[in-house]
């Protein structure tokens, strides 16, 4: 039996990857070059150019990066945060998305994120048992180029831990030949195999891409892996794996017995594909390439290792990011995170038959069920009916020659739902149905097909029941944003709608948090402060601020002492996404107005603001030591400053020149010098001076990256980075947090 398969995707809320894409936001430039010579891979001359090429109808963003020495045009995804786009077209979590209904305190420990209800005043308290050693401050300014991470925390364990065989991080696709099951266990860089239908919480028999199930680290070896994000086995076991930050596609020709056994064939995409589906039925294979934005065919399985090139290509005007594949080799469905399809953005490309050649085209656009703007459908079809993960389990009794209104049955287990994601998959194993909960890392099984739609799973995998997802008992915070008074530590999440709080900073790994709380909005940004003598604690998101006059709250009854919506200091912002404060002023930048807006007092409905900066429409954080203001925006250049001491009304920042950033997500001016999360090309660049980032000097020193603007030590290892995101400087030490795709906050003593 032919299986179906996903992909990743992630921050939704996604893996920040367009490895080497910029996003344009509100930057128009004039082409000069020629369309002919412009395409992916084409070599170009200035980087950061722009332009636009017809194809079919469609139009194509192509924009000029550097790649190692050189400049290449590769296709450009948009980006936005709060809502948009991240690189590779992901997305972080919208309201809906993640977290669902109305969180109480019932709610502190169990599986599934929960918001609180609607609104800016809601928020529930969450005690967590813990003991922590406090860290030791020490002192430091500096990094040196590569240096590893001494300190971890947001992880299953410490470097190349992955927290054993059945602690799956953010599992991205499910395949079956009729007798075994795999998982592709994405942010581990592994493929979990169980050698026969698993009847209950059972370890996986054979593990892929590691050498053991205790390791996790990532590799480009033949017996490596790099963030796999599908899998597919034919009804002989011959085996694929889409191994996405390789480009590549790893073939076993008959099924692997061994744990770490080598593949034998690696298909090589090239660089630019990050391939996140792929199906097979042992004879022809299909691949969906992400970056690249099509799909690729082979009517014949390539022999050798290297570039084969593919039978045809289908690129649609109507296809955007593709993701999954699910197939039986008769039908086709593909998800998509950026369509064009007048339906909306995220959902799935249907073929009734399989695809022949270049011109076939999808013969419908799939998106239905009660919440249509949680993702595409992936999952299972077989004589019986199709089997579809979206927000809920989606079950048709016939494959839909077009656009369904509903499903047959809808299921969703009471209380904590299904949590697909960026990966979620289903397979139908025998009787059973396995459900890929990306969000939940955990598979549910029922060992039958569900016949109510609140039925709940039999079993699950990975997970000891409903209420138990095993990343968040490890406290591994989604999208990471680092705050600290120089006493207690606090990071929130906007995934989950969390603030963390640490009454000392910890100086264990993985320590776990005093408390927490469940806020009614995405915390984007937050800043911890002494503003005009007094110690202060802000989030900010959704158009919503909080701000804790005392700081960092010390209990979990402690409420903010500001709460304001959309309306602050008499100006509409309901794109607030960063916020930073420093002795004499507390800064909010708007997406929606690109704008800065500077107070000199704790925000309210009616303070008006001092001055207005310009912003950018893709703001994601804001920091200031009160010598300079940084703000960070994911668009090309996207790293601005100004001196504190000289602000002015419309005063423009001066762009940071001295590299090449690829949706850099954090900005961090400390001790004279400059940090950058570059979250695109998986690296954090420091200037040990601002005067040197500020007239375009080189930087001083590089973490994750080997050299310059390249991905070319990308990946998860202690000198390796995911979608590095949010930096912060406390006791001495660098402290990273990583986007959705890495999960981990890194910790890097200062020389």
């Amino acid at each position: 039996m032919t299986q179906i398969h996903r992909s990743r995707s992630p921050l939704r809320s996604g893996r920040l990857r367009s490895l080497l894409i910029v996003t344009l936001l509100a930057v128009l430039l004039a082409p000069v070059a020629a369309q002919a010579s412009v395409k992916n891979g084409a070599k170009c001359s200035k980087v950061g150019q722009l332009f636009t090429v017809k194809q079919k109808k469609k139009s194509v963003d192509f924009v000029c990066v550097q790649e190692g020495s050189r400049r290449v045009w590769r296709v450009r995804v948009g980006v936005l945060p709060g809502g948009g786009t991240t690189p590779g077209g992901t997305t972080t979590a919208k309201p809906g998305e993640a977290p669902g209904g109305t969180a109480t305190a019932s709610d502190c420990d169990k599986a599934q994120y929960k918001a609180t209800s609607t609104g800016v005043n809601n928020i529930v308290g969450c005690d967590h048992a813990t003991t922590y050693s406090e860290l030791a401050v020490t002192s430091g300014t500096s990094i040196v180029n590569g240096q590893s991470a001494v300190g971890f925390m947001s992880m299953p364990g410490v470097a190349n831990e992955s927290g054993g065989a059945l602690f799956f991080n953010h599992p991205a696709g499910m395949a079956t030949d009729g007798t075994r099951l795999a998982i592709a266990d994405r942010n581990n860089n592994r493929v979990l195999i169980w050698t026969s239908a698993p009847t209950g919480n059972t370890a996986p028999n054979i593990v892929l891409g590691q050498p053991n199930f205790s390791t996790n680290n990532s590799g480009s070896a033949l017996n490596e892996m790099n963030w796999p994000s599908d899998l597919s086995i034919s009804s002989s076991g011959m085996l694929m794996v889409a191994d996405s930050s390789n480009h590549r596609i790893l073939i076993w020709r008959t099924f692997p017995t061994a744990n770490g056994q080598a593949a034998d064939i690696s298909l090589d995409l090239g660089e630019g594909s990050w391939p996140w589906g792929v199906w097979t039925d042992g004879t022809k294979m299909m691949v969906s390439r992400t970056e690249a934005g099509d799909v690729k065919v082979w009517n014949s399985i390539p022999t050798a290792s290297g570039q084969t090139a593919a039978s045809f290509t289908i690129d649609p005007e109507i296809m955007g990011t593709p993701r999954q594949i699910t197939s039986d080799g008769s039908k086709v469905i593909i998800g998509d995170e950026n369509s064009r399809s007048p339906l909306g953005n995220r959902g799935s490309h249907v073929w009734n038959s399989f695809p022949t050649s270049a011109s076939s085209n999808p013969d419908y656009f799939m998106l239905f069920g009660r919440d249509r703007n949680a993702g595409w459908y992936n999952g299972h079809i077989d004589s019986t009916g199709v089997y579809l993960l979206q927000r809920d389990l989606e079950i048709l009794r016939t494959f839909p020659t077009a656009n369904p209104a509903q499903a047959d049955l809808t299921v969703a287990p009471p209380d904590v739902g299904l949590q697909g994601g960026d990966g979620g998959d289903v397979v139908k194993l025998g009787n059973r149905v396995y459900v890929l909960e990306y969000n939940a890392s955990r598979i549910a099984a029922w060992n039958a097909v569900p016949t109510t739609a609140s039925q709940a799973a039999d079993f699950y995998i990975g997970s000891s029941g409903p209420a138990d997802n095993s990343n968040r008992t490890a406290f591994m915070i989604t999208n990471a944003v680092m705050s600290s008074d120089g006493t207690s530590l606090a990071i929130n999440s906007d995934f989950e709608r969390r603030v963390y709080v640490w009454k000392k900073v910890p100086g264990d790994n993985n320590a776990k948090p005093d408390h927490s709380f469940i806020v009614p909005f995405q915390p984007w940004d937050s800043v911890a402060a002494t503003f005009k003598g007094t110690k202060i604690y802000a989030i900010a998101g959704e158009g919503k601020l909080h701000i804790w006059s005392g700081g960092i709250p010390q209990s979990k009854s402690t409420e903010p002492t500001t709460k304001l919506d959309t309306n602050i200091g008499g100006v509409t912002m309901s794109g607030l996404t960063a916020v930073a404060a420093d002795s004499n002023y507390i800064y909010l930048a708007d997406k929606q107005s690109a704008k800065v807006y500077v107070f000199n007092q704790i925000p309210t409905a009616t303070s008006a603001p001092i001055f207005t900066l310009p912003g950018c429409p893709a703001a994601t954080q804001l920091r200031s030591d009160g010598n300079y203001l940084v703000l960070t925006c994911i668009a090309n250049p996207g790293t601005y400053v100004w001196t504190v001491g000289a602000l002015a009304n419309n005063q423009s920042g001066t762009t940071v020149t001295g590299t090449q950033f690829n949706l850099p997500m954090g900005g961090l001016p400390v001790n004279g010098g400059l940090f950058v999360a570059d979250t695109g090309f998986d690296r954090v660049v420091w200037w040990s001076t601002m005067s040197a980032a500020l007239s375009g000097g080189a930087p001083t020193a590089v973490l994750g990256a080997s050299t310059g603007a390249t991905k070319a030590n990308s990946g998860l290892g202690i000198n390796k980075f995911r979608m590095p995101r949010s930096l912060m400087v406390t006791h001495g030490y660098l402290w990273v947090g990583e986007q959705k795709f890495g999960n981990r906050v890194l910790r890097f003593k200062l020389g």
